[in-house]
């Protein structure tokens, strides 16, 4: 009995460093980086959102219109370009999107609203291969001020229904709604 016992624990033990290690090598080893992985998992209505980005802090320096310049293409994160992943079809600011994998990417502008964007190349570094032509979807999202944040974080928040990002001093909402 002890003995089985014995092996039953060694094997959960060994399922849980597999599923750790394949979870890990998604994005990435991120040992060596800055920037460490996160996720950001969370259902509004019957739809799983997760969000998987590397997160970097402000550490001092000037964001939006310093470190990531006015109107261009920013991964929304660090290392590989940010993902979004939705479980079935849904609306984004009122504008269909089909479940799927997307990169993310925001376009910041110093004034006005910004540019969200669905990109159908999920698998990218970065923005350096962006490609406009592969957007699944482009919508405007107005930042806001907030107080500040060290570590860019998303977030999933199923009762206002939506799908948020906060970093340095800006803040970002979306909102989601299934189809």
């Amino acid at each position: 009995m002890k003995k089985n016992l014995f092996r039953f624990f060694v094997a959960a033990f060994a399922m849980l460093l597999m599923v750790g290690t394949a979870t890990a090598q998604e994005r990435g080893d991120d040992s060596k980086q800055k920037s460490k992985n996160a996720e950001a998992t969370g259902m509004i209505g019957d739809v799983k959102v997760r969000v998987t980005y590397g997160a970097p802090h402000v550490k001092g320096r000037t964001v939006f219109g310093g470190l990531e310049k006015w109107g261009r293409v920013w991964r929304a994160g660090a290392n590989e370009a940010t993902t979004v992943t939705f479980s079935q079809d849904v609306t984004v600011n009122g504008q269909d999107l089909a479940k799927g994998i997307y990169s993310f990417f925001l376009i910041p502008q110093e004034e006005g609203a910004w540019t969200a964007i669905f990109n159908k190349v999920p698998n990218q570094w970065g923005s350096y291969d962006y490609d406009k032509a592969e957007d699944a979807l482009r919508v405007d999202v107005m930042p806001k001020t907030i107080d500040a944040q060290e570590v860019l974080l998303f977030a999933v928040d199923g009762d206002a229904g939506t799908l948020n990002m906060h970093w340095s001093t800006t803040g970002i909402s979306l909102a989601i709604a299934g189809k």
